[in-house]
Formats: C-alpha cells, structure tokens, sequence
C-alpha cells in the first residue's frame, strides 16, 4: 500500500529513529506478578446466553434497529457454524457510550492512566514503549516468523521487505503512528476531530470496563476505538494505525469471566482513511450485518475456547481482518476447511485472558 498525502506529516526524529533496524530500549515490567490468567468456561449448558447491550456515542452514525436485530441473528448462525455454539443473546435497552463508562472503577483508571500514549504528540520514549509493546505481542511467533510477515507486508506504509521480527516491529511502529494520526484531524458532523479529548477512543478504557460491575457479555459500539499504549498492541491493530475492531477482555462479574466489545464504526462510516483500509467506497445494509456479525464471532472465539490468532490462514474465522477488508475476509473463511488445518492457535487455551485480582 502507497503512502498517501494524509499520512505523511511524522517528525523526521521518529521517522529517523524506527528506520535504524533496531531500536534500543529499557525493558520494563508493566504486568504484576500477581496477574493470574482466565479458565476455559463452561459451555456444557447451551444455549449459552449473552447479554448484550448497544451502547451508542450521538457524535456518530449507528446501527439502526433492523440491523442491530440482523447482527444478532446472524451472529448465531455464524456461531455455530465456526465455533458449533449456540447462543442466545439477552437484548438490554441501548445506553450512552457515557453510562457504559460509568462503570469503570477509579482504582483502575489511576492504575492504568500512564499506560496511554497520544499519537499526535509522541514521543522517543512513547516510540520505544510502543516498539517493545507491540514485539511482545510477535514474541511467540519468534521460531516461525514467516506467517505474521506475510501477513502485515502487504499493508505496511513502507513496501521495502521485512526481513524478521524486529524489522516488521519498526515498520508496525511508523504505520501505526502516521494512520492513527489522522484521526485527530478528521473532523464528523459536529465539527469536532474524531478524537475529541473525551476517553471514549482509548482500548485501554475498553480493556478495563470489567474490573466494575458491568452486567452486558457483549457490547456492540458505534465508537471508533483508536488508540495506542504501553501493553497489549496486536500486529492488525496497529497496521490499521491503531484501530481495534473488538477485543475479549476479563470481567470480573462474567459468568464465563470475560466480556467483548465490538465497533461498527470502521463499517458505517466512510471517511476516506476508512475506504483506503477497506478498498470498499461504502457497504450496504446486509453487509454492515454480516460483517459486524462475522467479527462478533471472532470475539467470540476468543471468549468461549480463548483461540489465538491462526495469521493468514484465510479460511479461519480467528484470523484477524487484514486492515479494514472485510468483505475480502469474509469471502475467505470456510469453517469446514479451517477444522482441517488443525493449527495450534485453534486449539482451546491457545491464547491468555489475563487479570489483576487486586483490582
């Protein structure tokens, strides 16, 4: 993918520092040691029932409610034809994207606030925190790099060829920086940037909102989740310049001790970064449906059998959306096809859910 006019402005000190090859920084320990990790759930008694809940931020377009009922159902389908659950979703009257925030607890947030980095002023050390934040990530593909490489360069702003872990690092780094910037100017209806200052963008609220007492399984979101952090930055993430799709995080009051969100945001707008990511102008109703329904399911399978992440294996449902194109990752999967690969991020476990008992 080109580089375009938009992406360009960086500081030259940035650019300089991520094209060194390697960068040096002070490895820190940002995880307690008394993090201690989700178990599979249950999923003996089926259906397995799903509270879910629209929460809705009036600066953006939303779902209306025939394709909201439409996600839903389709989710379903989608379920137990990739991950052969049925579930039943408990519909909860929608709820300001401010109410949904009411529920994080204070301790977390003073916990977690330097954790944040703002991409329209970063800084040599937000750099070297991002670098080491999203290596982490690439860690357990460190015997068998080739699949994750060939999954993000295609779609990294520099075309050069990446040769390991660390140099897809660099190039994960200044992809994310220059995108994710653009959304501090790109101003909706209201005349205000998409980032506006408010938390609502930051994963790492989103990551956190089950250490309160959230009663929803699933959170179905307008919000535009762009952001990057300390922790936790995943390769598909940061090739869209920070956006998250949907994540599977711990909930405390769960049932199965997790909780997913998912944005429709990326779908139902079409601001011009969005269409570059998506190669798609726009998407009809009955897209916005199946797409959002397809990436519900992924969370999805993450919650119920905590899969990993197979990359580039097209068939699979838990391969991440190659940037925005989801009409391309949806043509792709074959649940048949996928249970035949028998790989190792399928496996139940394969992925961490993690948590901090002390908050």
């Amino acid at each position: 993918m080109k580089l375009n006019e938009s992406e360009k402005p960086l500081l030259l000190g940035i650019i300089l520092s991520l094209f060194t090859g390697f960068i040096l920084f002070v490895i820190t320990d940002k995880v307690p040691s008394s993090w201690q990790r989700v178990s599979l759930p249950d999923l003996s008694n089926q259906p397995v029932k799903i509270n879910v809940v629209h929460a809705i931020n009036p600066r953006f377009q939303s779902l209306n409610e025939t394709q909201y009922l439409g996600v839903l159902k389709h989710t379903q389908r989608l379920v137990k034809q990739h991950l052969n659950i049925d579930v039943e979703f408990n519909r909860v009257e929608n709820i300001s994207i401010e109410t949904l925030f009411s529920y994080l607890p204070e301790h977390v947030i003073r916990a977690r606030e330097k954790l944040i980095i703002q991409l329209n002023q970063v800084t040599e050390a937000d750099v070297n925190d991002m670098w080491h934040s999203i290596y982490t990530s690439l860690e357990p593909f460190r015997n068998n790099p080739d699949a994750v490489i060939d999954y993000a360069q295609p779609y990294l702003i520099n075309t050069l060829p990446v040769n390991n872990l660390e140099e897809l690092t660099d190039r994960l780094v200044e992809t994310l920086i220059v995108r994710g910037q653009y959304w501090y100017n790109y101003k909706v209806e209201d005349g205000k940037p998409v980032v506006d200052g408010s938390p609502y963008n930051e994963w790492v609220w989103w990551d956190s909102l089950g250490y309160g007492h959230l009663p929803y399984q699933l959170v179905i979101t307008n919000q535009l989740v762009v952001s990057a952090e300390r922790y936790g930055m995943a390769t598909h993430s940061s090739l869209r310049g920070g956006i998250t799709a949907g994540t599977t995080s711990y909930s405390k009051d769960s049932s199965n001790k997790a909780y997913i969100f998912a944005s429709t945001f990326q779908l139902i707008n079409n601001a011009p970064m969005l269409t570059r990511l998506r190669d798609d102008a726009a998407y009809s109703e009955q897209q916005i449906i199946e797409y959002t329904a397809a990436l519900i399911t992924h969370e999805l399978g993450h919650m119920f059998y905590h899969y990993a992440h197979p990359f580039n294996k097209k068939a699979c449902i838990m391969n991440p959306t190659p940037l925005l194109k989801y009409r391309q990752w949806v043509e792709g999967l074959d649940a048949d096809k996928c249970q035949m690969l028998a790989l190792p991020a399928m496996q139940p476990g394969a992925a961490k859910i993690d948590f901090n008992p002390d908050w």
